[in-house]
């Protein structure tokens, strides 16, 4: 168990994690050099979202008693729902702010159809309103797909079933080319891409979420020192792990291979271990880091339409940073702003 009286240590990654969300989606090396930029991209920023999954998992899971292994039968459904009544809120809020930008897109190009508004309504429940929403919709699902295991098992069989399904989970997706023409998997991989982010919640996000709850409840006794090295080798690992897959030519899909969960446990235990005094920066910067993600796509394609047409220039370095300072001002604005009574429900998109 690690006191939660101080997880100052724990918003600071969140914010750095946030920044590595940017860095997949506007490569900073990718003018220079591909090799470098692999390794940043494919390797170390895929921790980032891993990592909010720990972290969500953590932070619900230490308000829920547990009792000789089991979650006391008398804890009703309150926690569950006021957390996804908050991640609810969120994502209704994000979808709407990138439907405005969609719907003239769609209207300009004629695609503003019966049809791809009946896909894009069934989207919002399955995979997602837009790209990168897939992490809230997997979330929600995630969070009460192991509530309610938690309910009617004990935890150890839970954490059992969570690494049978996240052994799964990155078999499906960077291992699927082991098992060719096999009925039963293709029957799988298809249901599991048909469901999209319920999936992902199951396979991917549960996994993360009990090992946030383990961290939350159980004591892990690896130290600082000693789990600062097991994080930079594991880490170390996953890159050998990648460019073996890489190379192979077997697989072109590197964000969850099989110890991108271990690195994750590591980091997460060191990071968490770490304490630091406290300063009103840090809640700043996990507020911050929720900001960052939601918003940075659309700053992602305004700014890259003002280089390209506008200045008729693009550089994947300029194009990072300048999109890293929009998105961290605007999280700061944001916070600011929702500070003012007036608009205390901007609290509501983050």
């Amino acid at each position: 168990m690690i006191n939660n009286t101080n997880n100052n240590s724990i918003d600071v990654m969140k914010f750095i994690c946030a920044i590595l969300v940017v860095i997949i989606h506007a490569p900073p090396l990718l003018s220079y050099n591909e090799t470098a930029n692999f390794i940043i991209v494919d390797i170390i920023a895929r921790i980032a979202v891993p990592f909010f999954f720990v972290c969500a998992g953590y932070f619900f899971f230490n308000k829920i008693p547990i009792k000789n292994g089991r979650m006391e039968r008398s804890n009703n459904f309150k926690p569950l729902t006021k957390y996804t009544g908050h991640l609810i809120r969120i994502y209704i809020f994000w979808t709407i702010f990138y439907l405005l930008w969609w719907v003239p897109l769609w209207y300009k190009g004629g695609n503003l159809t019966i049809a791809n508004l009946k896909g894009y309504i069934l989207s919002i429940f399955i995979s997602g309103s837009y790209f990168h929403l897939w992490y809230v919709v997997a979330l929600v699902y995630g969070i009460i797909f192991t509530f309610l295991l938690l309910k009617y098992l004990k935890v150890k069989l839970i954490i059992v079933i969570a690494v049978v399904f996240y052994l799964i989970g990155t078999f499906q997706y960077s291992y699927n080319w082991v098992v060719k023409e096999n009925y039963f998997f293709d029957w799988f991989h298809n249901i599991y891409g048909l469901f999209g982010s319920i999936s992902l919640g199951i396979f991917r996000a549960f996994p993360y979420l009990i090992m946030g709850l383990v961290f939350a409840k159980y004591r892990v006794k690896i130290t600082i020192p000693i789990s600062s090295i097991l994080s930079v080798l594991s880490l170390v690992m996953v890159g050998v792990e990648v460019w073996l897959l890489k190379t192979s030519g077997h697989s072109s899909r590197f964000s969850y291979v099989l110890l991108t969960g271990v690195t994750t446990f590591f980091i997460f235990n060191t990071v968490s271990q770490i304490k630091l005094k406290y300063n009103s920066v840090y809640p700043n910067l996990r507020r911050m880091s929720s900001i960052i993600y939601f918003v940075h796509p659309i700053l992602i394609n305004v700014i890259s339409v003002i280089y390209t047409y506008i200045f008729n220039y693009k550089d994947s370095a300029i194009l990072f940073i300048t999109v890293s300072v929009f998105t961290i001002l605007f999280s700061l604005g944001s916070i600011k702003l929702s500070q003012n009574k007036r608009f205390s429900r901007l609290n509501s998109i983050y």
